[in-house]
C-alpha cells in the first residue's frame, strides 16, 4: 500500500514524508512500521503480521498528523474506515482486513405472467426467498437485489401454451390380427396410401405429420373394430399437466375413524377407473417434449382380504416423445384379453353331437393426439 504520511519522531523535532510502499502500523510509544526514511533508527521498527489480502493492496492513501491529536486513535479511525483492522497482540502489531458489513434489503416483486412459485426456484441460489398468494419477497444485499431484477424480468414473461386434440378409440381384434396399432397401420396404409415404416409398426407409438385429422378419423369411424370412447381437446402451459379420462368413479372403503363414544365410523372414498391421460408438455423453439402416462384399470370382486371392498387392477404405461407443432401422435400398448368359449349345434341333441368353440379376443385402447403450439 502506498501511503503518504507525515509522521514524526518523538524526541527527534523532525517529521519526514513517508512515500515509498510503507504499511502503517499500530502507532504505539512512537514505533512505525515504515520504511525508506533517511535517519531512521531500525530498532524502533516492530513486527508486524499483515493479512494476506492485503499484501497486493496498491490504494494510494494521505494523512497528515500534528502534535496536537492523539494519534493512536486517528490512525486505527482511518482504516477502520478502509475496512483494516490494526491491534496488537504478544508485541506483534497484526494488520487484518475486515469483510464490511453490507446491509440487506428487501424487494417485494408482483408476477405478471409466471407464478410465484416457478420463479422463486430460479432465485434459490442468492439471497433468501418468500413466495406466497401473488407475491414474491426476495431478501439480499443491493448487488443481489440487482440481480434477482434483472433475472426475474426475463423469465416473468407469457408462458407457451398447446392444444391437444385427442381422440382414444376401442379396437376389438382377433389374435391373429395382431395388435392394435399394427392393424391401424394397415389401415392407413391401405386407405390412405400412408406408410408408417417397418420399425414404427412394431412400437407403441407412431409419429405422422398431417394437417388434418378429418380423414384419418373418418376412416377408423367407418370401421366396426374401431369405437371412439372420448374426443378431448386440451389447452395445456408449458411445463404444466393436463388431464383427460374416460370412465367412472367407483366407491371404495377408506378409512376408519371413532367417534367420541368409541365407535367406528367407515368412510367412502370415490376412485377413478377407465382410460386416463396425463399429458406434461414442454414448448422449446423446434420441438415439443410430451411426457404421457397412460393407465388402463377397472374395478373387479374382492375374494380374498377385504371383501366389501372391490380390487383396483390396473395397467400403467410412460412415454416420453418430442413432436413438431402439428404432427400426430398415435399411442397404443394398454390392451385386455379375453377369452369366450362357446357351444356349437343344438341344445336338444346329444353331447356327442355338439361341439365347443374357443375364441380370443383383444381390447386395444389407441390414442390419437394432434399437439400444436400457440
Amino acid at each position: 500500500m502506498s501511503i503518504t504520511a507525515y509522521v514524526g519522531i518523538p524526541g527527534s523535532g523532525k517529521s519526514y514524508e513517508v512515500v515509498n510502499s510503507v504499511i502503517v502500523a499500530h502507532f504505539k510509544k512512537g514505533r512505525r512500521i515504515v520504511t525508506n526514511i533517511e535517519g531512521l533508527d531500525e530498532s524502533k521498527l516492530i513486527t508486524f503480521w499483515l493479512d494476506p489480502v492485503l499484501v497486493n493492496d496498491n490504494r494510494r492513501v494521505s494523512f497528515k498528523v500534528t502534535q496536537a491529536q492523539d494519534f493512536m486513535p486517528f490512525v486505527q479511525r482511518y482504516f477502520n474506515n478502509m475496512n483494516i483492522k490494526i491491534h496488537t497482540k504478544n508485541e506483534v502489531d497484526y494488520i487484518q482486513h475486515v469483510e464490511p458489513k453490507v446491509i440487506k434489503q428487501s424487494y417485494v416483486y408482483n408476477p405478471v405472467h409466471r407464478d410465484v412459485a416457478y420463479l422463486a426456484e430460479f432465485l434459490q441460489a442468492d439471497g433468501q426467498v418468500f413466495a406466497h398468494g401473488d407475491k414474491l419477497v426476495f431478501y439480499g444485499t443491493p448487488a443481489e437485489i440487482s440481480r434477482a431484477k434483472s433475472v426475474l424480468t426475463s423469465l416473468d414473461t407469457v408462458s407457451k401454451e398447446v392444444v391437444v386434440t385427442g381422440y382414444v378409440f376401442e379396437v376389438q381384434t382377433q389374435e391373429k390380427e395382431g395388435s392394435g396399432i399394427n392393424l391401424f397401420a394397415k389401415l392407413l396404409s391401405g386407405k390412405l396410401g400412408i406408410n408408417i415404416g417397418i420399425k414404427q409398426s412394431f412400437e407403441n407409438f407412431i409419429t405422422l405429420n398431417m394437417g388434418n385429422l378429418d380423414a384419418m378419423i373418418e376412416l377408423f369411424k367407418s370401421d366396426s373394430r374401431f369405437h371412439v370412447v372420448s374426443s378431448p381437446t386440451l389447452r395445456v402451459k408449458s411445463g404444466s399437466k393436463g388431464n383427460f379420462s374416460v370412465g367412472s368413479d367407483v366407491p371404495v372403503l377408506g378409512s376408519v375413524k371413532y367417534d367420541k363414544e368409541g365407535r367406528a365410523v367407515q368412510s367412502i372414498e370415490y376412485r377413478t377407473s377407465g382410460v386416463i391421460f396425463d399429458i406434461t408438455p414442454t414448448v422449446k423453439r423446434d420441438a415439443i417434449d410430451l411426457r404421457i402416462q397412460q393407465q388402463l384399470s377397472n374395478f373387479v370382486k374382492t375374494d380374498t382380504g377385504v371383501n366389501n371392498s372391490p380390487t383396483l387392477i390396473k395397467r400403467d404405461i410412460v412415454t416420453d416423445i418430442t413432436v413438431k407443432s402439428g404432427e400426430v401422435i398415435v399411442l397404443g400398448g394398454l390392451a385386455e384379453n379375453k377369452q369366450t368359449e362357446g357351444n356349437t349345434g343344438f341344445s336338444f341333441l346329444p353331447k356327442i353331437l355338439t361341439g365347443k368353440s374357443n375364441r380370443s379376443e383383444k381390447t386395444d385402447i389407441i390414442v390419437l393426439l394432434q399437439v400444436k403450439a400457440i
